[in-house]
Formats: structure tokens, C-alpha cells, sequence
């Protein structure tokens, strides 16, 4: 354990910039690229990536596009809309007939209602009356905010063709 903790010290010594200097803009970015990345990806256990035995939450991932490093969303705020995202997706694919994705991007801001974008892909044809189900579900998660800024949550759905019809 002591040699995690001074390795972990060692790293940030090394990646630090020297005492009293400041990060230009295009090393800010780069900083932000190598150690942060293009988003936050959440992990989900296997018992929590089934929505519905046939809707699986294959990414779940939000971003700050101001400050990759920084999350800008409360916890118990991310749970909520995760949670609401979650209840409509079951609802609206388990009784699917068809295999096909569901992309939704939600957009947060401190004071303006959420707003999302949802993308298919596959089976639309078949699957509309459901997917204008799980949009219609969507409209209705409003009351969602970032701490500051903007943030984007973007669930991904795998929907595969139901075994049972669920009621």
C-alpha cells in the first residue's frame, strides 16, 4: 500500500507542472486528452446493464465539453435522470420484435430544461411505435441540471427481440 501511495505522488510530481507556472490553453487540452479523455465512461455490473431482459445498456457516458476533467454533475442528480432514462427504456422495448440501437444524448445546463437527441439505428420501420413511445417518455425528463455549464449524458441501448411477450 505505502508503494501505491508513493508511486501515485511520483506520477503527479512528474506530470505536474513546475511550482508557479500555469498551463497555456494547448496544454491545458493536451493534459485533458492524455489523462481525461473524450468522456466519462460509467461502469455498470452486469446484473445492472439489463434494463429488460432484452434492453441492455451497452454505454453510459457524460461529458463536459468546458473541462473534461471536471464531472459537473451532482451524483444523486446523475442517478435521477439515469433512473428515469432506465424506467422508459423497459417500458417502451420489451416487447420488441425486432434487434436494433438507441443512441440518446441528453443536454444539461444549470438553469434551462434538458433537451436530448436520439439517434437509431437498424429497424426503425417495425420498432416505430415503440421508439415514438421511448421519445414521448424522454419529452417528459425536463427537471435535470448540470452544477455549471453545459454537460452531455449519452446512454446507448441494445434492444434484440423479445423472448416473451411481457405485458
Amino acid at each position: 500500500m505505502k508503494n501505491t501511495i508513493i508511486s501515485a505522488t511520483l506520477l503527479l510530481a512528474l506530470i505536474q507542472p513546475a511550482f508557479g507556472t500555469e498551463l497555456t490553453k494547448e496544454e491545458r487540452e493536451q493534459f485533458e486528452q492524455n489523462f481525461c479523455g473524450e468522456a466519462w465512461a460509467h461502469f455498470l455490473p452486469d446484473d445492472q446493464k439489463f434494463t429488460a431482459e432484452n434492453v441492455e445498456l451497452a454505454a453510459l457516458q457524460h461529458m463536459n465539453p468546458d473541462n473534461r476533467c471536471v464531472q459537473n454533475i451532482e451524483q444523486k442528480e446523475f442517478d435521477r435522470i439515469y433512473e428515469e432514462v432506465k424506467k422508459s427504456a423497459a417500458k417502451s422495448f420489451k416487447n420488441s420484435k425486432s434487434s436494433f440501437e438507441v443512441m440518446v444524448k441528453f443536454e444539461l445546463t444549470t438553469s434551462n430544461p434538458a433537451t436530448f437527441e436520439m439517434m437509431v439505428r437498424d429497424d426503425t420501420e417495425s420498432n416505430k411505435v415503440q421508439l415514438l413511445a421511448f421519445k414521448s417518455n424522454l419529452e417528459k425528463i425536463k427537471n435535470f441540471h448540470s452544477n455549471q455549464g453545459v454537460i452531455y449524458i449519452v446512454f446507448h441501448y441494445k434492444i434484440k427481440p423479445a423472448t416473451s411477450q411481457a405485458s
